[in-house]
């Protein structure tokens, strides 16, 4: 078995995002003293500092720790004097923040909002820092499209509104996670070299040298990433965890090239810096990589030395993709042994955690490892079942991958068609073009041609209007609509996992399952996807509804109408026409914003 370093780029992610923990989704972790914390507070000379004071901890001390960052935002959220449109803008910020390590939908959901009020707010340097959480958490649960998207709007608001206190190679070195993680390692490199660019610090550099090269040798490019780490390798005053990172990254580049013996001598130089540092989240990762190696080369001694270290306490903790990969080790190593009752006990914790992290793409080989288990205990039964559910897990796994890969494809050649399509226009590509080049602006006309990325990327507010004019006039643009429905909903049913909203304290739907919305009064009707279901009535008003729904999915086509895009299926002049023959008329004013 050889080891992608995709599980490594996601550990670095992790590292500045932060930690899940298999006891955190069950028990809640204990406060931090919020003394010094409160003499921040104390010495703010004024509101805005002190809100700045709020956010300021929230990315430092209290990162990792919901708890504190869910009291963070109470706390924000009864300041006075301040606005309550500034209050409720942060309070979401913290909220987005304090959510990604136990609910993505959460997250995002909150990012979104905060994102918004952030804008509104000309708050350029918290704007920037919410897009740039959204954006991590699409690419972290595999929205490629829209974390690609967000990373551009960011580098575009920036440059735009000259914002300089906030790393625009930040964004540069997403986006090349981005595109390494489709496959687009050309793109990637071109990506990390811009962050080299405007990158000093050795420890940063060597960071980033550390991530090229792994793309180089994506594409068989050894000599050229060996080139590029060696200075690194050889560099005395790096920090632990960046140390760490070039001797793990040089391992993995010899390994592919097929020099197991010197890549093994690398992996356990880096999993030794990161041990004896206690680097957050790496620490496990390199053992584990490390152990699994022994394994594979018959080192058994040497990988039950692994297996004590990561099974005390120290490493109860970790990413969710690391856990599962842990508890997969030991099912392993037991298997060899054969210590079936404990291949079964780590082969199941493995999965529980998949299922409910939505990463059973991880699991690979779990169903096989349980059936030998099963059948060295004599229970014929199960080990039968065990192996039924392997082919099943191995041929969705396949599936999903070259659903992926067909998806990416297809996105790049959407690219293209629509640059050849309307490279003659002059809708704010110019200067786009200037700064990000051709990745920022084929994905710019991505968004005038789907029509949900638009607002996005404009900069100038009368070329806009124009365009949107354009677009709703145009016939082929009103097919081009549709198909953008139809696709969101190919979209949205290929998702694993459930968007819920809550209407109300009492009322929590799935996206699905509402087709429309229409106001009544002091109440609100909701009419459901199953017709045969009577719409509920539920006192609240259809603006409230508006600011919880997620506008991916929901336009509001007339002031007492919200639609769900995923039931449309026809647009004809001012009518939507709904899969259940339902017709629903748009407003002319709301019309013209539904186009875009």
């Amino acid at each position: 078995m050889m080891f992608s370093i995709r599980s490594l780029d996601f550990v670095l992610l992790v590292f500045l995002f932060g930690i899940i923990s298999e006891t955190v989704l069950a028990q809640p972790r204990q406060p931090v003293d919020f003394e010094g914390f409160r003499t921040a507070l104390d010495e703010a000379q004024s509101d805005d500092e002190k809100l700045e004071s709020y956010i300021s901890f929230s990315f430092t001390e209290f990162r990792n720790i919901p708890d504190s960052l869910f009291k963070i935002a109470q706390e924000v959220e009864v300041l006075e004097p301040l606005s309550v449109s500034k209050k409720d803008a942060y309070r979401n910020f913290i909220l987005a923040f304090a959510w990604r390590q136990s609910n993505s939908d959460s997250s995002r959901y909150y990012a979104q909002k905060a994102s918004a009020q952030l804008k509104d707010l000309n708050s350029h340097l918290n704007y920037l820092r919410s897009l740039n959480l959204l954006g991590t958490e699409y690419a972290r649960y595999g929205n490629t499209l829209n974390a690609e998207a967000t990373f551009i709007q960011a580098l575009d608001y920036q440059s735009e509104h000259s914002v300089t206190d906030y790393p625009e190679h930040f964004f540069y070195g997403n986006l090349g996670n981005i595109y390494s993680r489709v496959g687009a390692y050309d793109l990637a490199i071109e990506m990390y070299s811009r962050v080299l660019e405007n990158t000093q610090r050795p420890s940063d550099r060597c960071n980033i040298q550390a991530t090229l090269a792994s793309n180089l040798a994506k594409v068989e490019d050894f000599d050229g990433a060996i080139e590029r780490l060696t200075p690194c390798i050889n560099e005395e005053n790096l920090i632990p965890p960046i140390a760490s990172i070039v001797r793990s990254n040089m391992s993995q580049i010899l390994i592919d090239s097929g020099d197991i013996n010197s890549g093994l001598e690398y992996l356990e130089q880096a999993a030794d810096i990161s041990y004896e540092n206690r680097v957050p989240n790496m620490e496990l990762a390199h053992q584990i990589r490390l152990g699994s190696l022994y394994l594979e080369q018959g080192l058994m001694d040497e990988a039950e030395e692994v297996e004590i270290r990561i099974l005390g306490d120290r490493f109860r903790s970790g990413p969710p993709n690391i856990l599962i990969d842990k508890h997969m080790f030991l099912a392993r190593l037991n298997n060899l042994r054969s210590d079936y009752d404990d291949v079964l006990l780590h082969t199941n914790r493995a999965i529980a955690l998949a299922r409910q992290m939505n990463m059973t793409h991880l699991l690979k080989d779990v169903y096989s490892l349980q059936s030998g288990a099963y059948f060295g205990l004599d229970n014929l039964d199960d080990a039968l079942k065990a192996s039924n559910r392997q082919i099943e897990l191995t041929s969705e796994i396949s599936r999903k991958k070259e659903d992926q890969e067909l998806a990416n494809a297809k996105v790049r050649h959407q690219l293209i068609q629509y640059e050849t399509e309307l490279a003659s226009s002059q809708l704010v590509l110019n200067d786009l073009s200037n700064r990000l080049g051709i990745v920022g602006s084929l994905l710019f006309l991505l968004s005038l041609g789907s029509g949900f990325l638009y607002y996005r990327y404009s900069n100038s507010k009368t070329e806009r209007a124009h365009a949107i004019k354009k677009l709703s006039e145009s016939e082929a643009r009103r097919k081009e609509l549709e198909q953008a429905i139809k696709k969101q909903k190919e979209i949205f049913q290929k998702k694993d996992t459930q968007i819920f909203v809550h209407i109300s304290s009492n009322l929590m739907l799935a996206v699905e399952d509402i087709r429309y919305i229409q106001s009544d009064g002091n109440y609100v009707r909701i009419y459901l996807a199953d017709e045969n279901k009577p719409p509920i009535l539920e006192r609240c008003t259809l603006k409230h509804c508006e600011s919880i729904l997620p506008d991916d999915y929901f336009r509001k086509i007339h002031r007492s109408t919200i639609v769900n895009l995923l039931h449309v299926v026809q647009v004809e002049g001012d009518q939507l026409m709904l899969k259940d023959g339902t017709t629903l008329k748009m407003a002319r004013r709301i019309k013209k914003e539904f186009f875009t």
